[in-house]
Order: C-alpha cells, then structure tokens, then sequence
C-alpha cells in the first residue's frame, strides 16, 4: 500500500525517495577557492553516513546547502525532486539541522518540544520523551539555563522526535559526556528508522562508528570517498600488528606503542571489522586508497606502506 512517505512511480509502484546533491560548489567570496567544489552524492533512505574530512574542508557548509540555508553558486541540492533553497514548508519538513553548537530560545525543554515540532508533520511526543528519560532531562527545565552538553542533550531528543525522513546532524556528540555519548548510540539505534537517512558529521568517529553503514569523506573542498562499509571491508582489512612483522603488503600503516595499525588488500574474502578512524587517516594521506586496493598485487603503490 502506497503511503504519503512513499513517492510513486508511473507504472504504480513505490520508489525509494532520494536526496541529490548535484556539483555542489559554494564560495564565501567572490574570488578564491570555493569551500565546496563540485560535490555530487545521493542520499537514501534507510542508510546511517558518517561524513568526515578535516577542519575547514566545508562539511558544515555542505550541511547548509543541503538542509536550505545556503545557496550554492552552481550546482543543486534537490530534496525528492524539490531544491531546497526554495525552501518550501513540505521540504522543510522533511529535513532536520542539529548545528553543533545551536542556539537555544528562554523556553522550558517542553515547551520548546510543542512548539517547534509543530513544524514536523511526524514529529512524535512519545519519542521526545523517552528520549529526554533517557538523557535524565526533565520537560520543566529551561534550555537557556543548561550547560552546553545538556542544551546538546535535549536537541538530540528534539532532533530524533521530528521523525524526519532527512536528519542531519553536525558534530552530535561533541560536548557530551561519556554516559551520554552511550545513550546517544542506544538512541539512534531505538528511534531513527528503516524510513530515515541520518548524515552525521562529526570528528569523535568512535562514537559512530558502529551506527554507520555509508561514510563521505571530503578533502581540500573536494568529496573523495562514497561508498557503502560493507564495500570498504570487502576491498581492505584492518590489522593490528605486533613490532617486527611482515609489512610487504601494507596500503597504509599507523604506529601504535606495540607495533602498528595496517590496512591492506583483502585477499583473502575475509572481512575484519572496519577501523573508521585508520580508514579516515589513510584515505586523506591516499586519496586514491579505494582505487589503489582493487589493483592487482604489483602495481605501483599497492605494496607500499604509508606512515603518518
């Protein structure tokens, strides 16, 4: 049965929506380097993606353009086939910002949850609720008079409460502390749904990294790396290794104090659990890394170990 969430091809039948971000490129000046150039990547629903990339390489800009709140110079961010700089209320609705550090209204933590969701057709006071239980905030306390990784606390709830099928979240986790950053990964896992697509920036990937399933990782404006997890342990294995081992077939390797970190070709069709942060630092040391790990043994750069 077709349901509004459902768009609906000609032939009858439910199509997935889409998120469609098509050569993005964005410049805060009128000359220079653009801080987003030419990006292009498609979201679906039903997916978790960490995106990632240095300071400064345009993540939080890239999550303006897409949520509406930027205009990119070319290019186009269309939301179900609706631009959203047009910002229209039905796109609107649809998509959720949780910036990294927003600012808060003088308004009780409830009051804020009645008003505001009033502008997301799905926005849900149960979870709203729950999630605020589980944070150990109470509807009574004013936004205005937390601290930072409580003000954080109560977004994240509101954030998961809109019920969104496009959430966006930069830097969620920062400013929590570690109980929270628990309850945070039991949340995400309890309330984003089969439904939704979850864009979370952020620089703490050990908190994400078992939620995610997609990983965007962005360099020097650029985006260098879309590709599903599953795809990434298939191609490479993450491997900690003792001093003095074998080093011939290493991609990329990462001292630690008993040896090193090592990603290598999986030759093996046995995949390890993926390293999100030794994957980040390989990939931005070779941006190619995805290329260089489909090509056979004895090709330029296969078998030579990187260190950072």
């Amino acid at each position: 049965m077709k349901t509004s969430n459902q768009p609906e091809r000609t032939d009858g039948r439910a199509t997935a929506p889409r998120f469609v971000m098509s050569h993005l490129t964005y410049n805060y000046r009128r000359h220079g380097e653009p801080v987003i150039n030419d990006v292009c990547f498609t979201l679906s629903s039903g997916h978790i993606y960490a995106l990632l990339g240095e300071n400064g390489v345009g993540k939080t800009t890239l999550l303006h353009l897409m949520s509406g709140l930027l205009r990119p110079q070319q290019g186009s961010a269309l939301c179900e086939g609706e631009r959203t700089d047009r910002r229209r209320t039905e796109t609107l609705g649809s998509i959720y910002l949780l910036e990294e550090e927003p600012e808060v209204p003088q308004m009780a933590i409830g009051d804020y949850g009645r008003l505001t969701g009033a502008f997301y057709p799905h926005y849900s006071d149960a979870i709203f609720a729950d999630c605020l239980a589980a944070f150990s905030l109470e509807p009574q306390q004013r936004l205005h008079h937390l601290s930072m990784g409580q003000r954080k606390k109560a977004l994240i709830a509101f954030a998961l409460a809109t019920q969104v099928r496009w959430l966006l979240m930069d830097e969620p986790t920062n400013g929590l502390d570690i109980p929270g950053k628990e309850v945070f990964k039991q949340l995400m896992a309890r309330h984003v749904s089969d439904d939704m697509a979850v864009v979370i920036s952020t620089h703490l990937v050990d908190d994400i990294e078992m939620l995610t399933d997609h990983v965007l990782v962005m360099k020097g404006s650029r985006l260098i790396v879309d590709c599903p997890t599953d795809v990434i342990t298939q191609r490479l294995r993450f491997e900690e290794r003792h001093m003095g081992s074998a080093m011939a077939d290493a991609i990329y390797s990462q001292p630690t104090p008993a040896g090193c970190l090592v990603v290598c070709r999986n030759t093996t069709g046995e995949e390890t659990p993926l390293h999100l942060a030794l994957f980040f630092n390989a990939v931005i040391t070779q941006p190619h890394l995805m290329d260089d790990a489909t090509q056979p043994d004895g090709d330029a750069n296969g078998n030579d170990a990187a260190k950072s």
